[in-house]
């Protein structure tokens, strides 16, 4: 059994801050052992259908098991386009009736979210596309293919399903903000940063798309101050270790680095723009940031720029930085840029996010993996099947193994 956040014991009905949920439906809750081998006879049943339940929606669905090793979860890597259509179909239609594609069970904090249940009270209506984009996040990096083999994308490839979320919370935000405001809903808050942090780590790379780079990280400050509240309002309650085991001093530490990739990226904005004055609080917070956590010098990022105005970088140096030596290190840095080197490093950057374009018909795709490269050469992409094949007596010349 697994601890989770649940007031009342499935057996014996008594309240408890950690009670310990089923291990194979993650559903039931129990104050200990001895009430779950009594209440068994009563939940075995119910147990058995949820994890039924489960294993039919991956295996129908085409995802990949959550437990790859359990007996039964084998399941096939392809659909025919029947079932494709049916799929899509059934899909459309649970939308409609107001039921989510959840992947698997997720606690909130107004209850949990079940595969084919209704979603808890207070649970935004498109949660499944959180769900989505929160394990394409948790584990695109895992995932290799062809076309992300050359550019190493990680979980960056999944940006469709980053943006799906993003739209989402943009056009539901009173609904969203409201979910964040919980405080143990933190969790969720912190894999929303990395989501929309990994958004626009997109957006900046791509060069160009600042504007919509700035918007998604406005939206991300404000789940960030929501996760900061959350962590305050939870901190030396011994709350934050019945989440996933993890002890409070680590979440706390997570919240510093994700805070400090935010800071990162408004500052790469910033200076991508030219705007060196806008930069340097975000500098300044970044710095603080590789002192309080001690990085040595192979880890640091910005400390090290440091010895181009030749200072140490000690907290008390840091702290006494002027705003003329900032400025003169961010100009050694534009300097460092505008070589060969440094304007190589860009172009490999824009490169590796750039968005394909058709070989076929010339259309270009709307997010990173949209279109497909060819099984053989994998060095030119088309939008559909039809264009690879209206393509092919001009390609198969150019095409190697």
């Amino acid at each position: 059994m697994t601890t989770i956040l649940v007031d009342n014991c499935d057996h014996c009905g008594n309240e408890s801050k950690s009670l310990r949920k089923c291990s194979r439906c993650k559903c039931a809750a129990y104050c200990n052992r001895d009430c779950q081998c009594q209440h068994w006879k009563e939940h075995k049943e119910l147990c058995q259908q949820i994890v039924s339940q489960q294993n039919e929606f991956f295996k129908s669905k085409n995802y990949l098991m959550p437990y790859p090793d359990r007996p039964g979860n084998t399941i096939k890597t392809t659909r025919t386009k029947e079932e494709a259509e049916y799929s899509k179909e059934l899909r459309d239609a649970k939308r409609k009736e107001g039921t989510h594609e959840i992947l698997e069970v997720a606690y909130t904090a107004q209850g949990l979210v079940v595969p084919g249940k209704p979603l808890p009270e207070g649970v935004p209506a498109n949660f499944y596309l959180k769900k989505q984009a929160e394990f394409c996040f948790l584990t695109g990096a895992a995932k290799d293919d062809k076309y992300d083999a050359p550019k190493k994308l990680g979980n960056l490839k999944y940006e469709k399903e980053y943006r799906d979320y993003y739209d989402d919370i943009f056009k539901n935000e009173t609904e969203w903000m409201t979910f964040f405001d919980h405080p143990r809903n933190f969790v969720n808050a912190e894999h929303t940063c990395g989501i929309l942090g990994s958004l626009a780590t997109i957006y900046r790379q791509r060069g160009g798309m600042y504007k919509m780079c700035d918007q998604v990280l406005d939206m991300e400050e404000k789940v960030l101050n929501r996760y900061k509240r959350s962590l305050g309002a939870l901190k030396g309650k011994g709350i934050m270790e019945l989440f996933d085991g993890v002890e409070e001093t680590q979440h706390l530490q997570c919240y510093d680095t994700v805070e400090f990739k935010y800071y990162v990226l408004r500052f790469n904005v910033r200076f991508h723009t030219d705007c060196l004055d806008e930069c340097i609080p975000y500098f300044r917070k970044m710095l603080d940031y590789e002192i309080r956590h001690n990085l040595d010098f192979e880890h640091q990022q910005y400390l090290c720029s440091l010895n181009s105005i030749h200072v140490h970088p000690t907290p008390e140096n840091v702290s006494n930085l002027t705003k003329k030596q900032i400025l003169k290190i961010l100009r050694n840095v534009i300097e460092v840029e505008q070589t060969e080197s440094g304007r190589e490093g860009l172009k490999k950057e824009r490169v590796r996010v750039a968005l394909m374009t058709c070989a076929g018909c010339s259309s270009t795709e709307n997010a990173i993996g949209e279109y497909k490269a060819c099984s053989r050469c994998g060095d030119v992409f088309y939008c559909k099947k039809a264009c690879q094949k209206a393509h092919w007596k001009v390609h198969k010349k150019g095409c190697n193994k």
